[in-house]
């Protein structure tokens, strides 16, 4: 009765024979050109990988793209925008916080550091714009008709102005010896300015 081929990989002189077969096949593929060669292109290129991403995290860099970032944003230009740039600038305030984020249990980096800058820029810019929203109202239309810039049109003022010749506030302002025309109000009716 002879050994089936599972039986026969599984003896004792099988695995020994197959070992050293193995040993030399590994210890020849080791010593070979083609291998090192390999070898040296997988640890050049992580090298190189570990460097681009130390270069993008040193604080001059960091800061560059901070600034590059606020410089984009539609922050306009004023005290506002200057705060951030030099927060975020070199030995800034807010830079000196920007580090990768960790995994509190097993420590590996779950962001980088241009990710934590991106996103605490983002809410940053967020806050300062809506700062200055509350404070900058806008308008839908001046007394006097004035044109705004950018091409848009402002809403119409209504036909007869509020200190108008006529008004009653027009009348006591004329009363009180008040000009008019100086507080931005049409001095003549539609009217009379056409006639």
């Amino acid at each position: 009765m002879g050994m089936t081929l599972a039986e026969a990989l599984a003896s004792p002189q099988m695995q020994t024979a197959l070992q050293e077969a193995a040993k030399d096949a590994v210890a020849e593929m080791v010593t070979s050109d083609d291998f090192k060669s390999a070898i040296q292109t997988s640890v050049t290129s992580a090298v190189t990988e570990v460097q681009e991403s130390l270069a993008t995290t040193t604080p001059k860099a960091l800061a560059e793209k901070a600034k590059e970032l606020i410089e984009a944003s539609k922050l306009p230009e004023g005290k506002a925008r200057d705060a951030l740039i030099e927060d975020y600038s070199e030995g800034g305030r807010a830079l000196a916080a920007i580090k990768p984020a960790k995994d509190a249990t097993t420590g590996a980096i779950v962001k980088t550091a241009p990710d934590v800058l991106a996103e605490s820029l983002d809410a940053d810019l967020k806050r300062q714009t809506e700062i200055l929203a509350e404070a900058k109202p806008t308008t839908p239309f001046s007394l006097g008709g004035a044109g705004g810039s950018g091409g848009s049109k402002p809403a119409t003022p209504p036909k007869r102005a509020f200190l108008g010749n006529g008004s009653q506030a027009g009348a006591k302002m004329a009363e009180l010896g008040l000009d008019v025309g100086q507080f931005g109000a049409v001095t003549k009716t539609p009217e009379a300015a056409t006639a």
